[in-house]
């Protein structure tokens, strides 16, 4: 009626549902980072002045994500663009423990 547990399938059920949740949270970060980061190039933004701002918050998104990205829980996949050290250098990152 009631099987053992097979700790084999526990783990890789596991490590599946874990690699499963990594991805979809990655991607999803890399997207919005993305967007915002191109939404300069879109006529609105550019009309309305907003192109720097969304460049400067996908920026800033991406700084903050970056422990989780050095501990492996994420990866980020970014224009080469934002990486560029001339942007990066116009941020300040400060981590208080």
């Amino acid at each position: 009626m009631f099987g053992l547990p097979d700790p084999l399938a526990d783990i890789l059920g596991n490590k599946l549902e874990k690699n499963i949740a990594k991805t979809l949270l990655s991607a999803t970060y890399s997207a919005s980072i993305t967007g915002l980061w191109s939404s300069k190039q879109s006529r609105l933004a550019q009309w309305l002045g907003i192109g720097q701002a969304d460049r400067d918050v996908a920026t800033s998104i991406y700084l903050s994500l970056q422990p989780m990205v050095e501990s492996g829980d994420i990866v980020l996949t970014v224009p080469r663009e934002l990486l560029d050290p001339n942007n990066l250098a116009r941020f300040q990152s400060e981590l208080k423990e």
